[in-house]
Formats: C-alpha cells, structure tokens, sequence
C-alpha cells in the first residue's frame, strides 16, 4: 500500500432510496405523517438494523392499539356512482383519452362518494371595517347576525359567507367591549349544487369542518387529531402518538368526493418549562436563550387547558407570568398568573418566560411555556433509530388496516348526533364505501446494461448488477483516499483494511467494466472538521477523485468536505469506516456504481425512443426555511444531454427564503439549451419539463410565472422546439390500494396507473404508483400536464415517466419520481445543507448524487 503519511481506512456508500451517498447514511429527515413506505421521498435517514443498535441494544417489535381492527372495508364501483351534470376544473390542456395499455386492474381509492342536495346556494362578503377581527371574534358577530334570520349558512371566518335562503344585505354596527364594529353583509351570486366549480367545492369543505368540530377533535393545520387516544412510543426518547385524520372534499370527474385518510402527530411528553428546566442546569446567559428558542420557535404547540393549538413565533424574555395584560370586556390589568388561577383553576411557576404567538393580521397573543406542549420531532430523536423504528411501527399502516382505520372513524362520525345534524342540514351525506376505479398495470420495463445485454425488471422493480457491465464506462485514475485513526487498530491493521477495501472495489469495479488504478492514500491526524480540511487542501493538483472514510455520520463534517472538494472542481464519495470493514461485495458494488456514475459513466439505460427531447426536472430546496426564512432556498435544474437519457448537466437558482416559484428560471434554461447543444451539436426538437415540489395550490402560479420564462428561453433560440410540461405532485393524500387473493388490501403492483374518476375531467392527469412498497401504504405520484406541444397521447407520457423512475442511479429498482426530479431534489438539498456555490465546473458532473 502505497501512502503519503500514517495510514487508517474509509466513508460514502451506496445510496437508500432516498438519495444519500453509498456507505453514508445522512441524519433522518423525520416522521411521515402518513406512515407511507416510499422509495425516492424526500430526506434521508438512518437505516437501522432490526438487532443490535446502539451499545449494543437490541430492537423489540411492540404492538400499537388497532381500534379499527374489527371495522369493515366496503366499496362501490366508480361506474355505480352518478356523475353530476357538470365538473369545472382548471384546464390548461384539452383532455383527450384515458391509456389504455397495460393489463387493466381494479383499484381501490381512498375516496368516497357524497350525496348532494338539488338546490341553490347563495354567496355573500363579509366586510369589516377593520383588519384586526380575528376569526372567533368574527365568527362570533356574524352568528349573532344571522341567527336572527334562522337561516342555515357556513362562514369561513374572514369574508365568505354561504347561505340556504337568500336573506337581504346587511349594514350595521356592533359593540364588543369598549369597541364598535361596523360589519357588511352584501349578496354576491347564486350557486347550484348541479354544477360543480370551486366555489361549490370551498362550500361543501366549510359545512365539513363545521361538522367536524363537534367530534372533539383538535385541528392542526389542515388534519384533526384525537387527543384522547394518544399512545407513548419510544423509551429513551419518549413521546405521545396521536391518530388523527386527513378529510377533505375534492372536484373530480365523478363530481365531489370525500378523501380521506388517516393523520399522525407526534407530542412532547414534557412541557416547555420543562424543556427550559433542562437546559438552565447546563446552560445560562445568551445560550441559553438561544437553545430554548431553537426547542420552542415555530412550532405548533398544544394547549392541554383549552385543546387548541398555536404557532409559537417568539419568547418574550422581559417578560413572565407575573406579567399583566388588559383581560375582559372592561380591559382590567390582570396578570397570568391570576388569569391561570381564575380561568383553569391552576397554579403556573412564575419563574419563566413567556411564549409569543402572532398571527398575520398582528394580533399577538402570550402563553405560559408550562401550559405548553410541542408538537413535532426534535433532531434527536429523530437521530434515535429505536424511536424512529416504533414510530414507524405504530402508524406504517398497510392499506387494509389503513381502510379499516377510515371505515372506523366514519362509523364514529356518523353515531355523532351533531355531525350528522350540520351535514343534515345541507342535505349533504358521506358514504361509507371506498371508490372501487379501474386502472392498469403498465408492462414491466427493460433495463439495457453495458455490451446490449438486457434484463426485465423483477415483480418488485427491482434489478442488479450482477454479472453486467456497466452501460457507459468511466474509469476511476487519479484518485486519493482520506480516512481518520482508527482507535482499536494500529497502524499496520488499518492499513490491511484499507487494501482489502481497494482490492475489493477493484473487483468489483472490474465486473462492471470500469478499471480502478491504485489511489493515493491520506490518513489525517483526528477526527475533527480540520482534520479533513487540512488533508484535503494537502491533495495532489492533479487528483480527480477523492474517497473521504468517516468515522461517524456528522452532517456538519459531511458538509464542509462537499464544499471543499466543490471549491476545487473535485469529485468525491464519503463512506463511514463501518461500511468499508463490513467486507460486504453488495455494499462495494453499490459504492463502485456511485463512483463511476459520478465521473460520468451511467449504469444502465432504458428504451425511451425519443432521442431529439430534452427532459429536464426541477424541484426548489427550502431547507425548513419556510418557517424561519433565514437561509435562501435553493432551485436545481437537472436537463439530460443525450438521446439515451442517460448524462445530465445541471445547474441551481439561488432565491429569497421560503419563496418555491423560481422567477430567475430564463437564464439558467438558456445555459441548458448551450450545454445541449454543445454535447449534440444541435438544438433539441422537443422538452419534457418535470416541475416537482409544487403544491397543487401552487399549479396557476407556475403557469404564469415558470412556463412563461421557459418559453422565453426557448424561443430567444429556436421558434420551432416544442415544449410539453408536466407538474409532479407528491405532496398528496391520495392512497391507491389492490385486493389480494385473500380478500385483504394490498399495495398495489409497481407501474399502477389511475387516469379516470378521480382526476380531473378536463385535463390530462394520472396518479401513478411507480415503485414496490413493503410496508406501510404505498403513495402514488400525480402528474398533471399544463403544456403539451409535443401532443403525446396519455398512454405516451406515462410511459416516459413510468421509464424515468427506473433511471435514478442511486438505487437498483424504481422510486416514486423520475430520475431528473429526483436529482434535482439531490442537488438542490445538498446545495442548502453543505453551502454549495453551484460551481459550473461541476456541472456536467452528478458530483451530489
């Protein structure tokens, strides 16, 4: 073995579906709300063993309480379930025909029809003549209203106002406290049930909220969450598990329908004063302060005292308990403390701060940390693989205790005397039977690997790369290895792990076709971030690879070795010291595949046949920045450079926190269409543009904005490139499940495909269930096309994207995205989190994979 300096052994290997680099397993990303098993999701995380974990501890499965076990799954089939007269929707391309290829399946959905009355609706404003009335101080005047008229209506609680009987304007003044209230009611237009817009939807979703607050349930964010069944998960990091559901009425071709689904929400067991209790014995003065804050800001918190929740948006250090505030209708000081003690008839410590909540219309309102629960997962715990193991096991439900967990909560909706009542009085009924609808099972794809050898795909879309080469090869020269001491071996035992770990990856690589020279070898003195820095500025000037072996899985470390290695246009792959002991040829072929992908070499290909089209995916990183708005979000454009789809350049758009429309889009579209040029030799005749990380919400403004700086970029080149864009949608509650042959719900098979009843009818739309879930409930993928110049048929886009799934070189088998989206989102995370510049002469390099 030859070595510049002292020597020891290795870090980065192959990727998990969700994207990290072979060998190195990035800190979790979180909880998923829905319990889901989806391959390509967002994030990462660390991939626990079922035995053995840390110091040695082993795993034991427990069970979680199932009160829907011994509910009924029942279903109608969509063609039994009339349609309405007429379905609005937004369209921005002319539907033609559902696919049609495939083996045609039936799948059930998680939607349920609803009984509509025959009738009219009448639509009034609601105008205050100030802005600060909050919604219950709202919701409060205009009941005191219209309850005189004996009229049955749903207000939103700001300006919209639906009524059974039309009633005339109102004008007048109302007093509440030492305040007056000018308040306006005016008639807007007529609605009918018959024709189903958006407005009839945002009624019957309003008479659906009223209805569900009579279940005791507590509304966070858009879920409902049961307080009184929650259930302790974990041991060392402990925390409440609350059931909750997901209700919401959606426009389909089938007119309204009801999607339903089950909702999780993790709670702290401790309060706040608690939490700020733990930290005071370690910390004081500033840091302190700062680490509380990192616990309590923006986070929804759950008030036990009054069952509600609020957004915490500061701490008011100058201020505590004893603090006083105008109370009442004659605005007399009192302070919390006493307001505590009178209201709740509890005593609070005055010994803390206080929380600030403030809305968006400025009304701040305080509460007591003590009288606080946070909702969520800190980052230890989510660090906590045992946790994250039971977490999952409590709430990764299988799509038949999934529907019977639905079917459970609508028989309890449905004993609810007040619930059906509110619903009664609308004329509006839920079914209880699930939408059986038809759908297809796309053929299973054809994977090319080097020397025109070609392989189908498995049941599970999944394949490998055993005794295949590689479709394009790359050779790894020039390449150097990092690695810190390792305590329990000298010198000379880690320099023989190192050589077996080189030996094997020449094996290995060697099989798929690509030649792997010997490396240089760079042992640092330690394990700290210097440590790295030092011998990586230490590399030779002509090194074009670099291994990085880690001794543990610190993000920060990670970060600063990618920036690094980015600053000198150098490719490099991390893997943890565990993973280059293990000895295992599956875990170095995976780390051989990344290595050489990354240089530019691509695994395996599929057969698209459309070999003049660019196909490029987007998806903006916000890092939670969302809600703290203090980091920029990051844009990354991925666009594929050749007609086998298989070489990309990519490019990224740095933008104000927290904002998802990418306006600055134009020029780096243009530095694409070079970069294609450049590499063909000629413009492309079509693009397929995959806009990923949207919200369906989000869809009009990517219209207006995105799409038209697109065909900015196109035409400042060429009037004749045609472009067709498509906005992929995973952020939805949609689940899609099969009957198995023991009359039980089952995920349903890789290649599902959904295009009629519940889409949109004027558009073209698909759901799609691309990848094999194992466990939980697989998610399907919905994909809307806004633009389609090209004018493939639906049958011809679901399969290009169907392809794509299979084409994401960090894992053998499908994901839920295609490959460009995903890359984006790879890149756009990886650009956030390590503080990458973007430097072009990375560019032609998947160096982020």
């Amino acid at each position: 073995m030859s070595q510049r300096g002292r020597g020891r052994g290795g870090y980065d290997s192959y990727p998990s579906r969700q994207g990290q680099e072979s060998g190195y397993n990035r800190p979790s990303s979180g909880f998923s709300r829905g319990g889901g098993a989806d391959r390509g999701s967002r994030g990462g995380g660390r991939g626990g063993s079922s035995r053995g974990g840390r110091g040695g501890h082993s795993y034991e499965q427990k069970s979680y309480p199932k009160p829907f076990s011994n509910a009924k799954i029942v279903t109608v089939k969509s063609s039994d379930v009339a349609a309405p007269q007429e379905v609005e929707g937004d369209a921005y391309v002319i539907k033609g025909s559902a696919g049609s290829a495939g083996k045609k399946i039936s799948v059930v959905s998680n939607y349920y029809p609803i009984q509509l009355p025959k009738r009219k609706i009448y639509q009034y404003s609601v105008v205050f003549d100030t802005k600060d009335v909050g919604k219950r101080l709202a919701n409060e005047m205009v009941s005191s209203l219209i309850k005189e008229l004996k009229v049955v209506y749903v207000f939103d609680g700001q300006e919209l106002l639906f009524i059974l009987d039309k009633i005339d304007n109102i004008k007048t003044v109302l007093q509440r406290g030492d305040r007056n209230y000018s308040v306006t009611i005016n008639y807007v237009k007529t609605l009918s049930s018959d024709k189903v817009d958006g407005t009839v939807l945002q009624v019957f979703n309003l008479v659906n909220r009223t209805a569900l607050k009579f279940l005791k349930f507590t509304q966070i964010n858009r879920n409902y969450f049961s307080m009184e069944d929650q259930f302790p998960v974990g041991d060392r990091n402990p925390v409440d598990v609350v059931p909750g559901l997901q209700q919401t009425i959606v426009r389909t071709a089938r007119g309204l329908l009801s999607n339903r689904d089950v909702a999780w929400k993790t709670l702290r067991r401790e309060d706040c004063l608690k939490i700020y209790q733990g930290l005071q014995r370690n910390y004081q003065g500033n840091e302190l302060q700062r680490r509380f804050e990192d616990e309590v800001l923006h986070r929804i918190m759950y008030l036990p005292h009054t069952k509600r929740t609020s957004f915490i948006t500061g701490v008011k250090w100058d201020m505590t308990p004893n603090s006083k505030f105008k109370h009442g209708v004659n605005n007399k000081l009192i302070s919390f403390v006493e307001y505590y003690k009178i209201t709740y008839k509890i005593d609070v410590n005055p010994n803390q701060p206080m929380l600030e909540a403030k809305r968006k219309n400025g009304i701040i309102n305080y509460f007591v940390p003590e009288m606080c629960l946070a909702t969520g997962l800190t980052d230890d715990m989510r660090n906590d693989r045992f946790l994250m193991k039971e977490l999952k096991s409590a709430t990764g439900l299988g799509p038949d205790d999934r529907y019977k967990s639905i079917a459970h909560t609508l028989d309890k909706q449905q004993e609810n005397s007040q619930y059906t009542a509110t619903l009664d009085n609308w004329g509006y009924k839920t079914e209880k039977t699930a939408l059986e609808v038809p759908g297809r099972c796309l053929a299973v794809e054809t994977i090319e690997f080097g020397k025109k050898v070609t392989s189908k795909v498995n049941e599970k879309a999944e394949w490998d790369m055993i005794r295949k080469t590689m479709y394009r090869v790359k050779h790894l020269e020039q390449w150097a290895i990092v690695y810190p001491p390792k305590s329990r071996l000298d010198e000379e035992d880690q320099s023989h792990e190192i050589n077996k770990f080189v030996a094997m990856l020449k094996k290995v690589s060697h099989a798929l076709g690509v030649t792997v020279t010997d490396p240089e070898f760079y042992p640092t003195n330690g394990h700290s971030n210097r440590d790295y820095e030092n011998v990586v500025n230490e590399l030779a000037k002509n090194t074009k690879f670099v291994v990085c072996i880690l001794s543990d899985s610190s993000a920060e470390r990670y970060n600063i070795i990618k920036r690094m290695c980015e600053s000198r246009g150098l490719l490099s792959q991390c893997a943890l010291w565990s993973t280059i002991e293990s000895d295992n040829m599956s875990k170095t072929t995976k780390i051989a595949v990344q290595i050489a992908t990354k240089l530019g070499a691509a695994p395996w290909s599929l057969q698209y046949n459309i070999s003049t089209t660019m196909i490029i995916g987007m998806d903006v990183n916000h890092s939670g920045e969302l809600v703290n708005k203090k980091k920029n979000s990051i844009g990354a454009l991925c666009a594929t450079m050749g007609g086998d789809q298989t070489s990309y350049y990519s490019d990224v758009i740095i933008q104000r926190p927290g904002q998802e429309i990418v306006e600055a889009l134009q020029p780096v579209m243009e530095a694409a269409l070079i970069q294609y040029k450049k590499v063909r030799g000629e413009l492309p005749e079509n693009i397929l543009f995959l806009r990923d990380g949207v919200g369906e919400g989000q869809v009009q403004e990517v219209h207006r904005t995105e799409i038209q700086a697109i065909y900015k970029s196109i035409r400042s080149f060429s009037q004749k490139i045609k472009l067709t864009h498509m906005v992929v949608l995973k952020r939805i509650n949609t689940r899609l499940a099969v009957w198995d042959q023991n009359g039980h719900l089952a995920n349903p098979p890789a290649g599902t495909v959904v295009d009629t009843d519940i889409v949109n009818p004027n558009a073209i739309e698909f759901f799609m269930v691309a990848h094999y879930a194992n466990q939980g409930t697989a998610t399907p993928t919905k994909y809307q096309c806004l633009v389609n110049e090209v004018g493939w048929t639906s049958d011809q886009l679901q399969s290009i994207v169907f392809k794509l799934c299979h084409g994401y070189y960090n894992w053998f088998g499908g994901i839920r995205c295609p490959a460009p989206c995903q890359l984006a989102h790879k890149l756009a995370f990886l650009t956030g989190q390590a503080g990458l510049k973007g430097e072009k002469t990375m560019s032609n390099f998947l160096h982020y994979l």
